[in-house]
């Protein structure tokens, strides 16, 4: 079964980064023989020394500012649809915000959902992050970060360029934090 995992089903040895759950498919079965030794269908674990190499990761690609900002204006105003002239009217500002928010905070995109409004001290420019939000069963749950530890991030000015603008015309509208119920 270890050999159909790391040889397909030519029967060649595949590179390690056509399989890359192939640890995770040796492991298994060696749980599972290591089983059938204890029970005593088998008298030794045939993938007990079997190594796998460890495959490398891509390394990532980081925007700069520059791009950082050209990308949430793009997003803000984006060019009309493929042979319609037609386009949402007014953009979507609040993408653009978002876009750099994420990008100059670095925060994952669980944290960013599970923000609340009193999470955000604008006249400081922090933000503070203590939990974070999945989707599980079709529903939002919240839960603690990553490294359940509470952690202050500052909002690099870049960050909430044009923010203020985009705002003025929304008085009175509930921010986006609070979609679901988060308010502080």
């Amino acid at each position: 079964m270890f050999c159909f995992a790391t040889q397909g089903t030519t029967g060649r040895q595949m590179h390690p980064q056509t399989t890359p759950n192939g640890a995770a498919a040796r492991d298994v079965l060696r749980l599972v023989l290591a089983f059938a030794v204890r029970s005593g269908a088998l008298k030794s674990n045939p993938v007990a020394e079997v190594e796998v190499q460890r495959t490398r990761r891509a390394e990532m690609i980081v925007f700069d500012p520059d791009q950082i900002m050209a990308l949430a204006r793009e997003v803000t105003a984006p060019p009309p649809r493929y042979r319609r002239g037609d386009r949402r009217h007014g953009g979507y500002p609040g993408y653009g915000l978002l876009v750099r928010f994420a990008a100059f905070t670095a925060l994952r995109a669980g944290e960013i959902v599970a923000l609340r409004v009193a999470s955000l001290d604008l006249m400081r420019r922090r933000v503070e992050v203590n939990a974070s939000a999945s989707e599980a069963y079709g529903e939002l749950q919240f839960v603690a970060t990553k490294t359940y530890e509470r952690r202050t991030v500052p909002i690099p000015p870049r960050a909430g360029r044009a923010g203020r603008a985009g705002r003025a015309g929304r008085a009175g509208r509930v921010p986006a934090a609070a979609c679901h119920g988060r308010l502080g």
